[in-house]
């Protein structure tokens, strides 16, 4: 696992959204996460309880789809990456994101 993840290593385009969703961690802890990110290949959340680490499996669970394997692949303070155990449909990588767009700032 690395601190940070290069924009040149992803394999799929990144999308911002908005979305709640539940991590769920193979020691049996659960978390209340931030989706800010989504790629068929993976994903990006902010938590409330960093301290996250790769020797554990996870599953993630986002409104309307069932839960997905992912592997933490790096942290960073209160965020980390995570990739899909198998990549998400093109469409339903679109629909997820159109359903959950990213928050704008009305400054």
């Amino acid at each position: 696992m690395t601190k940070g993840y290069s924009a040149e290593r992803r394999k799929a385009v990144r999308h911002e959204t908005s979305m709640k969703g539940i991590l769920d961690c193979s020691n049996g802890s659960r978390s209340k996460v931030e989706i800010v990110d989504l790629s068929t290949s993976g994903f990006n959340a902010e938590m409330a309880q960093p301290g996250l680490t790769a020797d554990s499996g996870f599953a993630i669970r986002m409104p309307g789809l069932e839960s997905l394997g992912a592997e933490l692949c790096w942290t960073a303070s209160e965020r980390a990456g995570f990739r899909f155990s198998h990549p998400l449909h093109p469409a339903v990588l679109d629909h997820v994101v159109r359903a959950h767009p990213a928050m704008v700032d009305d400054e």
